[in-house]
């Protein structure tokens, strides 16, 4: 029998947040010998050696909240072809409340023509 070589294979876990995904799944995954990132430590590593960073670039700013606003939105036209749930209307919301928070030099990242929440 032909060796066969091992197939690469990457796991998302998602959840909503103190749910335990790094805590408990992120051990299983370290206790199991596989690699592992964990994004609440690389916000943590990223804020302790660049505090009080923040973006001061227009354009970076409003590429970024205008891909955001985009996948909270329009993107949400894929999910079925890509396997994903629609994102529920309360999600959306509380997308639209953290991407106006943006903001760049004291303004709001996002332009005001592309910046308008769903109705409730």
């Amino acid at each position: 029998m032909a060796d066969v070589a091992p197939t690469a294979c990457i796991y998302v876990l998602a959840g909503t947040n103190g749910a335990g995904k790094s805590s408990l799944a992120g051990a299983m995954f370290l206790a199991a010998g596989v690699e592992y990132f964990n994004p609440d430590q690389a916000a943590q590593l990223i804020r302790a050696r660049h505090p009080g960073a923040s973006q001061t670039d227009a354009a970076k700013a409003t590429a970024l909240t205008r891909m955001l606003w985009w996948a909270t939105h329009d993107g949400q036209s894929y999910e079925a072809a890509l396997g994903y749930a629609p994102l529920p209307e309360v999600a959306i919301q509380s997308d639209e409340a953290q991407i106006l928070k943006i903001m760049v030099d004291g303004k709001q990242a996002l332009p005001t023509d592309i910046a308008t929440p769903a109705a409730s």
